[in-house]
C-alpha cells in the first residue's frame, strides 16, 4: 500500500490514471487493481474484477489471421497448418492466442505480436526455441506445462525455390506436385520429442504488450492469456499413477482370470509376431495386445489412463493403445501402440460398470477390450470387440510385483492337448509320454538378478501323473529333464514320489503318497542350495539332495503321462 498522492481526488472504490483508492482510506499503485493478490487492507482492489479475459483484444502486425480462442482437445495450432494439439498441458480451458505458423519469421528486434489488456493479465509463451528477449524483458520460466502437438511438416514458402529442382513433379492435371517427402509427421512440444517446449510467464499491468519476433525456427511460439486470480491448472495425475500406471487384470469370474493381465510386450511362441518394444511394434493384420502374467516388471502392461480418455503405456516415450484396423478376425479390430494424440478418438476409452468389473469401450469404434473366445490363457489374443459379456472384464489394478516366490512358472511352448495358464496345467485321458511342456524363461546362474534357484508346485489330482522339473535342454521326453520329479496318480502300488536326472531313477520320496498323497495341499519343491547343490524337499522337509552339478541356464520342463494337473507352479529364491 501507498500513501494516497496529495493532488488525488480520492473516491474509495474507484481509481484515476495512476492509483486505485481502497475502500480503507489507502490508496494502492493502479498495477494492483485486479491482479489477483489484496494490495488494499480490505482487499477492495480485488472486488468487481472479470475473473476471465474479457475485452482482451489482439493485433499481428505481420497481417497474417489471428484469433482468439479457448484451447481444447479440438483445436489446431495455427491457422496455416494443419497441426493439432496431442496434449494441452496446463492450459486446458485458458485463453488461447491462435497465429499463423508463417508469423515465425518476423525478427527478434521487431514487434510480432500486439496484446491489449483491460486489466492486468498474465501472459504465456511456450516456445520451441531459446528466445533471449524473454529474459531481458523481465520473464520468468514457469511451472506450468506447455502442450504438445503434430502434424505434417511442409516446407515453407521462401524454401520452396530451393526445392523445386529435386522435388517439383511436372503436373499431368494442371497442378503442381510436391514430393511427399516434404510432408513428414513432425512431432512438438512433448518431453522427449526432439524439440520440447519450455513455458515463460509474464503479469502485465492493463495496456499494450508488444510481443517480440520468433526469429525463425520449427514453429511460432504460442502465447496463453489468463487472469492472475485463475492461474493454469496443470493436468492432475495421481503420483502413484504416474509412477507405475495401473494393469488390466482379466476378471472374468467362470475363466480363473486372477493372473493374467493386458500386455503389449512382445509376446512368445506363436504369438511372437505380436507385440511392441519401446520405439516399434510386430503385428499387421494381427493384434499386438496379448494376455500375459501380470507382473509390474512388463512395461507393456502398465498403462496411465488420461483425462482424455486414453491408456498412455509406460513402453516407450508418449505411446497410447490404438485400435488398428483388420479384416483378420471379423467384427474385431487389433490393438497396437500408437503416438499419443488428444484428438484421436481410436485412442480414447471409456470406462462401463459391469457385473462387478469393468468394460473399456473405444469412443471411435464402439469396440471393447476382450479376451478372444473367453479363454484365459498365455499369449491369448487381446481384441477390440462388440457388444458386453464376460470375456471384456478387464479390472484397473494397481501392477502386481511378483516376488519370485509368487513369481508363477509360465509354460509358454505345450502340447496342443495340454490347457496352460500362469502357474498351472491340465489334460485329460491317456497321453502317454512324450506330451510335454516347456517355459521359455531361463535362469542363467545361480544368485542371478532374478533371485531365482527352484521351484514349487503341487499335483493337484489323485489321478495327475506326469514328470516336472529343472532341465538345460528343451524336453522332448522325460528323459530330458535334469533334476526330475514325478507326480504318480493311480500307478499301481506307488505310495511315493521317484526322483529321476536325465532319465535314470535316482531316490524315492517319502512313502505314504498313494494317488499324489494330499495332492491339493502338499508342496513339493526342487530347489539349488547355497553349495550349488539340488534338493529335493516335501512340504519343506528336504529329502534327497543330488551329487550332480548344475546344467546353466536351466529352465521348467515337463512330461505327461495321464490326466496331468499342476497348480501353484512357482519360482523359488536363492
Amino acid at each position: 500500500m501507498t500513501v494516497c498522492r496529495s493532488d488525488a481526488t480520492v473516491v474509495p472504490g474507484s481509481s484515476d490514471d495512476v492509483q486505485f483508492f481502497c475502500s480503507s482510506g489507502e490508496c494502492t499503485s493502479i498495477e494492483g487493481r485486479c491482479n489477483g493478490f489484496n494490495n488494499c487492507a480490505d482487499g477492495s482492489d480485488e472486488e468487481g474484477c472479470n475473473p476471465g479475459t474479457t475485452g482482451l483484444t489482439i493485433e499481428a502486425t505481420t497481417g497474417y489471421t489471428t484469433t482468439i480462442e479457448t484451447l481444447s482437445a479440438d483445436s489446431t495450432v495455427f491457422h496455416d497448418r494443419d497441426y493439432t494439439f496431442d496434449t494441452l498441458g496446463s492450459f486446458a480451458g485458458v485463453t488461447y492466442i491462435k497465429m499463423s505458423n508463417e508469423d515465425k519469421h518476423t525478427a527478434l528486434s521487431h514487434v510480432q505480436m500486439k496484446l491489449r489488456l483491460p486489466q492486468p493479465m498474465t501472459v504465456y509463451v511456450a516456445t520451441l526455441k531459446n528466445l533471449e528477449w524473454l529474459e531481458t524483458d523481465g520473464w520468468r520460466l514457469s511451472a506450468e506445462q506447455g502442450p504438445s502437438y503434430s502434424g505434417a511438416h511442409q516446407t515453407r514458402h521462401t524454401e520452396w525455390a530451393a526445392f523445386a529442382t529435386n522435388h517439383y513433379h511436372a503436373p499431368h492435371d494442371g497442378n503442381p506436385q510436391w514430393d511427399v517427402q516434404l510432408l513428414t509427421e513432425t512431432h512438438y512440444g512433448a518431453i522427449g520429442d526432439a524439440t520440447p517446449s519450455t513455458v515463460w510467464e509474464k503479469t502485465f499491468p492493463a495496456g499494450t504488450v508488444s510481443m517480440r519476433g520468433n526469429n525463425g525456427g520449427d514453429g511460432s511460439y504460442l502465447i496463453f492469456v489468463a487472469n492472475p486470480s485463475s492461474a493454469p491448472v496443470p493436468p492432475v495425475v495421481h503420483p502413484d499413477a504416474e509412477a507405475s500406471g495401473v494393469s488390466l487384470r482379466y476378471a472374468n469370474p467362470t475363466a480363473s482370470g486372477d493372473l493374467l493381465c493386458v500386455s503389449l510386450s512382445t509376446a512368445s511362441g506363436d504369438r511372437n509376431t505380436a507385440g511392441c518394444d519401446a520405439t516399434s511394434c510386430g503385428a499387421r493384420t494381427e493384434s499386438d495386445a496379448t494376455m500375459q502374467v501380470c507382473n509390474s516388471a512388463d512395461d507393456g502392461q502398465s498403462f496411465i489412463h488420461t483425462s482424455t480418455g486414453q491408456l498412455r503405456s509406460k513402453l516407450g516415450d508418449n505411446r497410447c493403445l490404438h485400435v488398428g484396423a483388420s479384416s483378420a478376425h471379423s467384427a474385431c479390430e487389433p490393438f497396437t501402440l500408437q503416438t499419443c494424440a488428444a484428438h484421436e478418438t481410436r485412442q480414447q476409452f471409456n470406462t462401463e460398470s459391469y457385473q462387478g468389473s469393468t468394460i473399456w469401450r473405444n469412443v471411435a469404434t464402439d469396440l471393447a477390450i476382450d479376451s478372444d473366445s473367453y479363454r484365459n490363457t498365455v499369449n491369448n489374443w487381446i481384441w477390440a470387440c462388440p457388444g458386453s459379456n464376460t470375456a471384456k472384464m478387464f479390472n484397473p489394478e494397481q501392477p502386481i510385483l511378483l516376488a519370485p516366490v509368487l513369481n508363477h512358472v509360465v509354460f509358454d511352448v505345450a502340447a496342443s492337448v495340454l490347457t496352460v495358464s500362469a502357474g498351472s496345467l491340465s489334460g485329460a485321458g491317456q497321453l502317454g509320454w512324450n506330451t510335454p511342456a516347456n517355459s521359455a524363461f531361463e535362469v542363467p546362474s545361480y544368485s542371478s538378478p532374478d533371485n531365482i534357484c527352484g521351484i514349487s508346485f503341487k499335483c493337484n489330482t489323485a489321478a495327475s501323473h506326469l514328470m516336472i522339473g529343472l532341465s538345460s535342454t528343451t524336453v522332448t521326453r522325460w528323459q530330458d529333464i535334469d533334476y526330475g520329479v514325478t507326480c504318480r496318480g493311480a500307478w499301481t502300488n506307488s505310495d511315493h514320489v521317484d526322483i529321476y536326472e536325465n532319465g535314470s531313477r535316482v531316490a524315492q520320496g517319502p512313502s505314504g503318497n498313494l494317488a499324489n498323497g494330499n495332492p491339493t495341499t502338499d508342496v513339493h519343491a526342487v530347489h539349488v542350495n547355497a553349495n550349488g547343490q539340488v534338493e529335493y524337499s516335501l512340504n519343506g522337509s528336504v529329502y534327497y539332495t543330488s551329487s550332480r552339478a548344475v546344467t546353466y541356464p536351466w529352465h521348467v520342463g515337463l512330461d505327461t503321462y495321464t490326466a496331468p494337473s499342476l497348480s501353484e507352479v512357482q519360482y523359488l529364491p536363492c
